[in-house]
């Protein structure tokens, strides 16, 4: 009887949750403010980023490609199974390799440090703004603890992403062709989402290593999270095209519209788990 009240208040509890979250927002605007405008730096910054290591490191696979060009030209047919060996023995390739692998390792150093620092800063204020109990200190044990976890299963994700288009690419009639390899990805990516979401909206202090609450949590909260990302999802494509053509437009609809709505998501999921 109990399970089947909980079902039946569900729909309430959520609808509760997004008053209490307009409310939370009235009374804290100036912390969603400033969220909004960390949310923003944050999106500059991975920008930037982005932009300015794989910008260098495509000079060096250029050069990577030039030297892997002219070892080709001198090698007979019987040679080319030797490749991998000749290009290891050559010290220009060597060059190029340590470099892109240089400006890899700077990118990942950059993504940590922005996102431990801004994402989790921005769900610590989403907290304050929802007027949860957890201490700052627990959120920033929960915080990197499930983020490495979330680092591990993208990696694996991305390993079996590559196999998978691997196996399509090399075999005639695969069971798996690139296309289904897309979905099943971005699949995963959307459950890794899901898994961090719940595991960062949690409002209660606990051990930081209790998965088991992530779990159960996640299951409370999957109607709520669905409907907010789909918005959401929205609010990201309507910028994107308008930049094609109306840049400045598409600008400020991401400025505006979409990056306030990423952290007015974030308290509203805080509260969907304290009214359940």
């Amino acid at each position: 009887m109990n399970l089947v009240n909980a079902r039946l208040n569900k729909p309430f509890n959520n609808m509760h949750a997004l008053k209490q979250t307009l409310t939370n927002l009235k009374k804290h605007y100036l912390l969603f403010l400033i969220s909004s405008s960390i949310e923003v730096l944050f999106f500059y910054l991975l920008t930037r980023l982005h932009v300015e290591t794989f910008k260098a490191a495509a000079k060096h696979i250029k050069e990577a490609q030039n030297v892997i060009q002219s070892q080709i030209d001198k090698l007979t047919q019987q040679q080319y199974a030797s490749l991998d060996k000749v290009l290891l023995g050559n010290a220009d390739f060597a060059l190029q390799y340590h470099e892109i692998i240089k400006y890899v390792g700077l990118f990942i150093l950059g993504l940590t440090l922005i996102w431990l620092i801004l994402r989790a800063l921005n769900w610590l204020i989403a907290h304050k703004i929802a007027q949860t109990k957890i201490a700052s200190k627990e959120f920033a044990k929960r915080f990197i603890l499930f983020s490495a976890i979330g680092f591990a299963l993208f990696s694996a994700a991305l390993i079996a992403y590559t196999s998978m288009l691997n196996y399509a690419a090399f075999n005639p009639l695969p069971i798996i062709n690139a296309k289904t390899a897309n979905i099943i990805f971005g699949l995963m990516i959307i459950s890794i989402h899901y898994f961090l979401t719940t595991a960062f909206a949690m409002p209660k202090n606990s051990k930081f290593t209790d998965i088991k609450k992530c779990v159960i949590a996640a299951k409370k909260i999957l109607p709520a999270y669905l409907i907010s990302n789909i918005i959401l999802a929205i609010l990201l494509v309507i910028p994107a095209l308008m930049m094609k053509n109306y840049k400045w437009v598409g600008l400020a609809i991401a400025i505006f519209v979409t990056i306030p709505m990423i952290t007015i998501t974030r308290i509203y999921l805080i509260s969907v788990q304290q009214n359940n």
